[in-house]
């Protein structure tokens, strides 16, 4: 017999809220909602013929885009030629194994420059941020861990492409956290900085200041991504900060291994300091992978 078809819900995504009003938004809800409503008043009357039951198949995407990782997208370029040889390139790269490891892109002497940038104290969120504590115990357990797990890892398979370090958001976390900070003018109150994405519309009198890497608008004013001076504004950025309110340790947060299980009970315990271990490493695989890429005739 005929079923009665439910109604679509659209969800509603506060990003888009000052796009309602446009005009392809609006033509495309406009289309959405017409079809809704077809599918609304298609109820069984009575005495009328049964018609066979038809399953509707519906796909979604992600609409909002949490962070501006290049790589997670696919977009209208102005450039179109370069911008698909370089998706293809990167393509190319994570889908071979290359041999290195991860060692060969965050180097013994990068990993020693973090271990004491986090047992230094210099950042002033450090001691006044519960969140952001790295303490000598946390800090050398931390290392311990990376020097056991990850160091010798695969650089595409054993980590780029690791599906369990996703799930315990090990990289996403930070990324999304420090990868754009609001700084306010000289003449703007540090309590008025935005803390979140969320404030985006509130920010645009504030300076932005991207994390140095190749997933945020950062610009360092060379043509080689690779130059000596990456890895020190990178350390610069997290532990130089510019204002208090604004220091990206600050918006590091332990992570809940009961929101996210698949993390261990001493990962959990070292997650502070293991995010910035592995944000680390991906920052440097991301420029290991784009000079391969360009490096490509594809």
């Amino acid at each position: 017999a005929r079923r009665r078809p439910q109604n679509i819900g659209m969800v509603w995504f506060p990003a888009l809220r000052r796009e309602a009003s446009s005009g392809s938004w609006s033509s495309w809800w406009a289309r959405v909602s017409w079809a809704s409503s077809r599918l609304a008043v298609a109820s069984e009357a009575p005495g009328e013929p049964t018609v066979p039951h038809r399953l509707l198949k519906v796909a979604t995407w992600n609409v909002a885009g949490i962070n501006t990782n290049p790589f997670e997208y696919y977009t209208a370029h102005p450039d179109a030629a370069p911008y698909e040889r370089l998706l293809r390139g990167v393509e190319a790269v994570l889908v071979e194994e290359n041999g290195l490891r991860v060692a060969d892109v965050f180097t013994d002497a990068m990993a020693t420059d973090l271990e004491a940038a986090m047992r230094s104290g210099t950042s002033s969120s450090i001691t006044k941020n519960d969140a952001a504590v790295f303490d000598d115990q946390s800090v050398a357990a931390c290392f311990a861990y990376y020097r056991r797990e990850l160091r010798t890892r695969p650089l595409v398979a054993g980590f780029l492409r690791d599906a369990s370090l996703g799930a315990k958001r090990l990289c996403s976390m930070p990324d999304r956290a420090t990868t754009t900070l609001w700084v306010p003018p000289p003449q703007r109150d540090d309590d008025d900085v935005p803390h979140d994405d969320d404030d985006r519309e509130e920010a645009s009198s504030f300076v932005p200041v991207f994390r140095p890497c190749a997933t945020s608008g950062y610009d360092d004013g060379g043509d080689d991504v690779l130059q000596k001076s990456w890895w020190s504004a990178w350390l610069a950025f997290f532990f130089e900060p510019r204002t208090t309110l604004a220091d990206p340790l600050a918006k590091l947060r332990p992570i809940p291994r009961a929101k996210y299980p698949a993390l261990t009970e001493a990962e959990a315990a070292i997650s502070v300091p293991l995010q910035l271990v592995c944000l680390a490493i991906f920052d440097a695989a991301i420029l290991r992978v784009l000079d391969d890429a360009a490096r490509r005739d594809v």
